[in-house]
């Protein structure tokens, strides 16, 4: 134990070995972050666009692309990261690499950093080294990945971490009183990603009123006078010219064709709450369940944040639930885009700054049986894509109902049996309604790691942690996990997908070097949003721009006729699908893919010819992988993967 002294930062003298261990494992694993992020970055921003390299050189704003479909890519560009990207791109045209690593080191360090400071002022009567520890699953690890909009946190390289930051330190300066520096760091936020502030906003608001009282009315004025105040400027500067709400677009339309192609703003659509239960319902009541568990740990020199930080979480999730509702009956494109329902991301993220730093301690100090099941749920996340499973979380809950002191908490342990209760129900209605599979593929992915070699060291490393009371063999076990869950982070890891992408940059600077500036490539409509940034030629667009990432985020009318239009054109019929999608999202999606492919391929020299002259198209690319014989043109670039033909 402790023996009193504690440093001038507050660490006990005998905790500065585990807090300076687990902070080389935190500066490690941002390295690592950054390392497997921009590996292949080149190859991965020439397949599928929107990309870190695309907002340090952002390619669709000069005369050369006057042509070009749009693609959203230039909405990053409204975020102060975006410009801040944009600044360094211009300043090192020719450093990506270094540039990136340097970003993306610097992003994992902030967001790790503000994570710990929020678990320190949730947790601050456990050693220093358990909240660096809630910093690093907070950054690493996919513990929080299962929130009903299917952002799947973390990804590395975009706008979303830096405004997560700014709202864990909003969070932490609400719990000190400090609500002048809680609205500085809302609006921040704002500056990065205004939905996400918003969400840290209702978050400060409600706990602030739950213990109003404690408050200076004035700093609280003040505090919400910076936050609005902040944000309205950042809206002037950089949403001033963009279409928010819904201009003049059939609302009706609107909201059809993005209940096919979102795949995050109609979760009931993409099968959240029946087939794909395991993805984000059960994983998310999973993290209740261990929340409310850990609130029955709590000692009362924490039980006032414990409440505020209960607030704030019901809070979101009922707003979440409400984002729910609005995604099925809402036609209203600003109400869709808000997508309500990811507030349940915030509130997954403050469950885990309280209970990760509780449940790294239960590893050391606990019950045997409490502290192994604490640190399995604690490293599957490293193993499994979608945070902890069912199972093990009613299990947790049922060890701490049976294994901690009554009277221990202020919150009665009602809350851990309600969560179970709701757990329970929810598991029986998946049954009843023929989802039982989807409760299987949890646990199946659950169970998978046993098989692990490294997982299975991890676990035995957790065993010594509680053996011998040290949190040095734990750090090692999160390590393990780090280090075989950084590779996920790179999609182009597969060397068949590898090779593809490298086959389709080579199309790419191909086009640089061998065609007229302005020369417009009709590319494969099924490919994703890639083409632009290495070829430096206009694309004619795909289906994923067409009718959806063109036009969703300004709502621009004239956009979304002109990419109906070309799917039209193609020969889709975009309303069919988009009536069929609202019974199964996902495979009438998979079908209207397969048949734009068929109509593309399937053309003859002549039609296609056409087409080309029709829509001013120079150049077509197809994908030779395919099983379809070339159309009959001239062939003007070949690789072993794609070829260009002049129509």
């Amino acid at each position: 134990m402790p023996d009193g002294r504690v440093n001038r930062f507050g660490i006990h003298v005998r905790d500065n070995l585990a807090a300076w261990t687990w902070g080389v494992l935190a500066a490690l694993i941002c390295f690592g972050i950054s390392y497997f992020v921009v590996r292949h970055a080149d190859i991965e921003a020439a397949v599928r666009g929107f990309s870190p390299i695309s907002m340090l050189h952002p390619v669709t704003t000069g005369p050369n692309f006057g042509q070009d479909f749009p693609n959203g890519d230039l909405e990053l560009q409204r975020s102060l990261l975006g410009r801040a990207y944009r600044l360094v791109g211009s300043v090192f045209p020719s450093s990506d690499t270094i540039v990136l690593t340097v970003m993306i080191v610097l992003e994992a360090g902030i967001l790790l950093a503000s994570a710990a400071i929020l678990c320190r002022r949730l947790n601050p009567d456990l050693p220093a080294w358990t909240a660096i520890g809630g910093g690093v699953l907070l950054a690493s690890g996919t513990i929080v990945s299962c929130d009903l909009a299917r952002w799947f946190h973390p990804s590395y390289g975009y706008v979303y971490n830096i405004a997560y930051a700014a709202g864990f330190l909003a969070v932490a300066a609400t719990l000190r009183r400090r609500l002048v520096w809680a609205g500085l760091l809302v609006g921040l936020a704002a500056t990065f990603h205004p939905i996400i502030a918003f969400f840290f906003g209702l978050a400060v608001g409600s706990m602030v009123l739950w213990r109003w009282r404690e408050y200076s009315l004035a700093s609280a004025l003040l505090g919400g006078a910076v936050a609005v105040l902040v944000a309205a400027a950042w809206y002037l500067v950089a949403f001033r010219d963009a279409g928010i709400a819904a201009g003049d677009i059939n609302h009706a339309r609107f909201a059809s064709v993005t209940h096919l192609m979102s795949f995050h703003w109609h979760p009931v659509d993409m099968g959240v709450f029946g087939k794909r239960a395991w993805e984000t319902l059960l994983p998310l009541l999973a993290a209740v369940i261990v929340f409310a568990a850990n609130l029955r740990l709590a000692k009362p020199e924490t039980s006032t944040g414990d409440q505020q930080i209960l607030v704030a979480v019901a809070l979101l999730m009922a707003v979440s639930l409400v984002g729910v509702w609005i995604s099925m009956q809402s036609t209203s494109p600003l109400l869709i885009k808000l997508a309500l329902h990811r507030a349940s991301l915030i509130a997954l993220m403050l469950m885990a700054a309280l209970s990760v730093p509780r449940m790294l301690e239960q590893v050391r100090t606990g019950n045997f049986l409490l502290a192994v099941a604490a640190g399995v749920l604690l490293l599957l996340p490293y193993w499994r894509t979608n945070a902890m499973p069912i199972l093990g979380g009613i299990g947790f809950g049922v060890l701490v109902l049976l294994m901690s002191k009554s009277g221990q908490s202020q919150l009665d342990r009602r809350l851990t049996i309600s969560a179970l209760a709701l757990a329970v129900v929810v598991c029986v209605a998946l049954y009843l309604n023929g989802y039982f599979s989807a409760i299987v593929m949890d646990t199946n992915m659950a169970l998978a790691p046993l098989t692990a070699p490294l997982f299975a060291i991890a676990i035995v490393l957790v065993v010594a942690a509680r053996m011998f009371s040290s949190p040095l063999p734990l750090a090692a076990a999160v390590a393990l996990g780090a280090y075989s869950w950084g590779p996920a982070l790179d999609t182009m890891t597969p060397q068949p997908i590898r090779h593809r992408a490298m086959a389709y940059m080579d199309a790419q600077l191909w086009a640089r070097n061998n065609t007229p500036e302005g020369s417009v490539f009709m590319l494969d409509p099924t490919m994703a949003y890639g083409w632009r940034l290495y070829s430096q030629r206009p694309s004619f667009g795909v289906i994923r721009e067409w009718i959806h990432s063109g036009w969703i985020y300004d709502t621009n009318a004239a956009v979304m006729a002109e990419g109906l239009r070309r799917a039209e054109a193609l020969g889709l019929d975009v309303w069919r699908y988009a009536d069929a999608a609202r019974l199964d999202n996902e495979a009438t999606y998979a079908q209207m893919m397969r048949d734009a492919e068929h109509l593309y391929y399937e053309r003859g020299g002549a039609a296609l010819q056409d087409f080309a002259r029709q829509n001013g198209i120079a150049y077509m690319v197809f994908d030779k992988e395919k099983n379809y014989k070339l159309p009959d043109l001239p062939i003007v670039f070949e690789n072993d993967t794609f070829a260009i033909l002049k129509p």
